[in-house]
């Protein structure tokens, strides 16, 4: 037996002996499988940690879907014991400009830019650049480039985000 034809929501089960084979479809909605999931864990003892509040919001936030438990979920990590972090402010950000609130997110993440590490504000920048946002995407580059200058990676990432712009010169000059 095996597994052939493997998507994100679905794989083809195979039983093969000699010369038959007998496939078998599996489907699933990979999204609620990996909201029943996260449900679950919020519930016990993962829920005492706001990495795992934040982490089941930004799912959330990436694939476009339950947003409005994934608010709930990011406000409970924003108010837990370290939880007030760029991390979840990036999050947050994200999760208000897909309800159409651009403006509040970035007011929001704005004010976290000072602290943020170059490792915050790459994955931010990734972040933007998903919600098809790449000027911004590339701003915040630029912002990583000149807090961390030694940084190869801030490069890279600038790179990667003008190369998809169609900059390319720019692109490989990073």
């Amino acid at each position: 037996f095996g597994f052939e034809n493997v998507t994100l929501g679905s794989a083809d089960l195979y039983l093969h002996w000699g010369k038959v084979k007998v496939p078998i479809t599996i489907e699933f909605d990979r999204h609620e499988v990996t909201l029943d999931q996260y449900r679950k864990e919020l519930d016990g003892l993962a829920g005492f940690n706001q990495a795992a509040w934040g982490a089941a919001a930004r799912y959330c936030m990436q694939n476009n879907i339950n947003l409005d438990e994934a608010m709930v979920w990011i406000d409970k990590a924003l108010n837990m014991n370290g939880g007030n972090n760029f991390n979840n402010k990036a999050v947050k950000a994200g999760l208000l400009t897909a309800e159409g609130k651009q403006e509040e997110g970035d007011k929001l993440i704005a004010d976290a830019f000072d602290g943020a590490t170059e490792a915050e504000l790459n994955t931010y920048g990734y972040q933007l650049m998903g919600q098809g946002r790449l000027d911004d995407a590339i701003k915040i580059f630029e912002m990583n480039i000149e807090k961390f200058p030694d940084s190869w990676n801030v490069y890279d990432s600038l790179g990667e985000a003008l190369n998809n712009k169609g900059e390319k010169k720019a692109a490989v000059a990073n």
